[in-house]
Order: structure tokens, then C-alpha cells, then sequence
């Protein structure tokens, strides 16, 4: 019981590890765009 709690926690922090990482990727990108565009 225990490892599938464990397993399903490093799942979880690596899925927030990815979205953070994709969040300040999106966001440098947009920053990009707008100093671009502007």
C-alpha cells in the first residue's frame, strides 16, 4: 500500500515539477511576443 502512495506522490511533484517549468517557459515565450510584437 505504502510504495503506491509513494509512487503516486513522485508522480504528483513531478507533474508539478513539468507544469512550473512549462508555466515559465509560456510565460518568457509571451514575454518574447509582446516585446517583439511591441
Amino acid at each position: 500500500m505504502y510504495p503506491l502512495i509513494v509512487a503516486l506522490d513522485t508522480n504528483v511533484l513531478r507533474a508539478l515539477d513539468v507544469a512550473k517549468m512549462l508555466k515559465g517557459l509560456s510565460f518568457k515565450v509571451g514575454w518574447d511576443l509582446v516585446f517583439e510584437g511591441g
